[in-house]
């Protein structure tokens, strides 16, 4: 009958959902660890600047320099901003948009 079948089909996409929950959750306690690894091995004030940026540009604080601009606002970047980006003991920011750059 028709009620029967919705309560099974109720059931079953719940027992989905659980178990996609259950799997997101895990994924997200990985990221977490992953994250907090990688973040030791950044000096603190490092971390507190991209904690602080964060928040404030929509959840993305960091921007790849990609055909001599920055990817999150498009603003073709100096040579000094480029040469900049380059440097792995330093940060950069975009002039415009004021994410941390980093090149390849």
């Amino acid at each position: 009958d028709f009620l029967t079948a919705a309560e099974q089909e109720f059931s079953d996409l719940s027992n989905h959902l659980k178990q996609e929950q259950a799997q997101l959750s895990r994924d997200r306690d990985s990221s977490f660890a992953e994250r907090n690894a990688v973040a030791s091995t950044i000096p603190t004030d490092e971390v507190s600047v991209y904690e602080t940026l964060r928040p404030k540009r929509g959840g993305i604080a960091v921007a790849r320099v990609q055909n001599k601009a920055c990817t999150a606002c498009g603003t073709t970047l100096s040579a000094a901003l480029l040469h900049d980006a380059r440097n792995p003991t330093s940060l950069t920011y975009c002039d415009t948009c004021s994410r941390i750059l980093y090149a390849d």
